[in-house]
């Protein structure tokens, strides 16, 4: 959507930044809150 609107730099922008955002989530704050809540340390 963002390239249909914005261009291709402001969509390539918009992917990388999606990319590290879920990649953030996905190594750190999933692993941190499954180990809290199945109590593993």
């Amino acid at each position: 959507m963002a390239y249909a609107q914005y261009g291709l730099e402001t969509a390539l922008i918009v992917l990388v930044g999606n990319i590290l955002i879920n990649g953030g989530v996905q190594n750190f704050i999933q692993p941190k809150l499954m180990g809290q809540r199945l109590k593993i340390s």
